[in-house]
């Protein structure tokens, strides 16, 4: 936020997307694409910040070394040249059934009726979304991977490079999945399978 207010810009949000263009907002179930400079997208911004810390660093100590980045987290934002590799890619869609909503927990149900009501997470979640805006989705949730994915090769090469490979335990998890849709649900918050099953590598 600091590097995108040194430059002037300002970090696209839930607000000032649904200020600009409100149905194209309802519309986006949080795909988006990033349209600012491309190191100023959090997770470049991140893996960039990461790679320079340790090519700059002027020892070769022992450290522990943890990297966050904001990604994939919703909105699924990637630059276009990303989210083009992914034009035109099949990928599996769940089919939810009006009969599967119904029998899910009255939690699940106010939770999804949350969703829809309040854009949690910059995502504007309907009950009447189609294969296509899921495929959409996930097509933009992949593309931003991609991108992190790019970004953890960098880093294992600035540590490469430092030496640090040669003796170093590198984990690679997450705290959450996003359900993309399956039983009818976005982002993390059900807790179901979909979610919870995460990478740990």
């Amino acid at each position: 936020d600091k590097a995108l207010h040194a430059r002037g810009l300002q970090k696209p949000s839930r607000y000032s997307r649904l200020a600009s263009d409100p149905e194209g907002y309802k519309q986006a179930l949080g795909a988006f694409t990033w349209h600012l400079d491309a190191d100023m997208h959090p997770d470049n911004f991140v893996g960039n910040t990461a790679c320079w810390w340790l090519d700059e660093r002027k020892n070769t100590d022992p450290l522990f070394l943890q990297i966050g980045f904001p990604g994939p987290h919703p909105p699924y934002d990637p630059l276009p040249d990303w989210l083009e590799r992914y034009a035109g890619v099949d990928m599996p869609v769940p089919d939810v059934s009006a009969r599967e909503l119904a029998a899910q927990p009255r939690a699940h149900h106010m939770l999804r009726e949350n969703m829809k009501s309040f854009n949690f997470d910059s995502v504007a979640w309907r009950g009447d979304v189609t294969r296509d805006e899921l495929l959409r989705l996930r097509r933009h949730y992949a593309a931003n991977v991609s991108m992190i994915d790019a970004q953890i090769g960098r880093i294992l090469a600035a540590l490469d490079r430092r030496g640090y490979l040669d003796d170093a335990i590198v984990i690679f998890t997450s705290h959450a999945a996003d359900a993309h849709g399956v039983h009818g649900h976005i982002t993390k918050w059900t807790r179901n399978d979909s979610v919870l099953r995460v990478a740990l590598l």
